[in-house]
């Protein structure tokens, strides 16, 4: 679902670069090739090359880019939302709304809050391609508090320019709602964009790619005896996971509502349930220590379900004003 949602939101910035070049340039929108479509299925070829890299080792490289490429267009949102914060858009109560749509609106928002940090999805897939010494799990321990408050930081901080200065009309990705800034910039920004989600779908795709493979390995031992085995895998399983992603995203673009439900999903068994059952197999917590620790995994197993209601819901209802394959009205 990650993935999913990764290519909904690269084919939103590619459309958008070429609208504004087509606009530039003096090219009429109808005769511009900026189909979101067509944006996601290129991105789907250009993920079905990065596909047979062997391992999530092996794209280390990629993820470096796409961390400065994050950093790079988080700036650039904080630099435009700030220098138009004056124009006080926006408001404590949010859109608009009718109560019901309102309701499930700041339900799906909770998982849109869940995906910001949706990499505790693979965490111990990271940790496990650390070189030691030191330690990896000493690296680790300095390294994800220092990325999850950088994270929490310029999220918060983009949230708040962003939506001061587009207020109500703030897109679902923030550098897209620019429009009367500098060309220059917004095409960067949105470039940035693109580069980074090229090897972020990589991160989240690899480790499906090794689980998967693994066990089909098990279930069929005679492809393990079988010559460029790799290969085969590679170009089979991993291209069919690409073009099914591929159909998904042109079917139903709603970045903001897939991301809703992609963080739903995953942020409460990543990110609360799974470290809590650890701790409490290895260090056999009792008293106050253990009931807070099972009175935060209810509440946030509750906040889960109620952003995935709040999703589906979002999902359905854009899904019933649009037209599958089609792109989706207005950014």
């Amino acid at each position: 679902l990650t993935t999913i949602g990764y290519q909904i939101a690269a084919a939103d910035s590619m459309s958008y670069i070429a609208k504004r070049l087509c606009e530039a340039n003096g090219t009429p929108l109808g005769s511009c090739f900026s189909d979101q479509m067509m944006m996601t299925i290129i991105f789907g070829g250009v993920q079905i090359l990065m596909s047979q890299l062997p391992n999530l080792e092996s794209a280390w490289w990629a993820s470096a880019v796409g961390a400065i490429m994050s950093i790079g267009y988080s700036a650039i949102a904080i630099v435009l939302g700030g220098a138009q914060a004056k124009n006080g858009l926006g408001s404590l109560s949010g859109r608009p709304a009718p109560p019901r749509e309102k309701l499930f609106g700041s339900f799906n928002a909770l998982g849109n809050f869940g995906f910001a940090y949706s990499c505790a999805i693979v965490l111990l897939e990271v940790q496990d391609t650390l070189r030691e010494p030191p330690t990896a799990s000493k690296t680790m321990k300095k390294t994800v508090p220092l990325a999850l408050t950088t994270t929490f930081v310029l999220y918060t901080v983009v949230s708040v320019c962003g939506y001061a200065a587009l207020g109500d009309n703030v897109p679902a990705s923030i550098v897209l709602g620019f429009d009367s800034a500098p060309i220059w910039l917004t095409l960067l920004a949105n470039f940035a964009v693109v580069v980074h989600l090229v090897p972020a779908y990589q991160v989240y795709g690899q480790p499906v790619f090794a689980t998967v493979e693994d066990l089909m390995l098990r279930m069929i031992p005679k492809l393990d005896n079988c010559a460029g085995k790799e290969w085969v895998l590679r170009l089979g399983y991993r291209s069919l996971y690409v073009v099914i992603t591929t159909v998904v995203a042109c079917a139903l673009p709603f970045f903001g509502a897939f991301v809703g439900l992609v963080g739903a999903l995953t942020f409460w068994p990543t990110a609360i349930y799974y470290p809590i059952a650890m701790f409490k197999a290895v260090y056999k917590p009792t008293g106050p220590k253990l009931w807070t620790m099972n009175a935060i995994n209810g509440i946030m197993c509750l906040v889960t379900v109620l952003a995935t209601m709040g999703a589906i819901e979002t999902i359905i209802s854009s899904a019933s004003q649009f037209k599958p394959f089609s792109a989706p009205g207005g950014r």
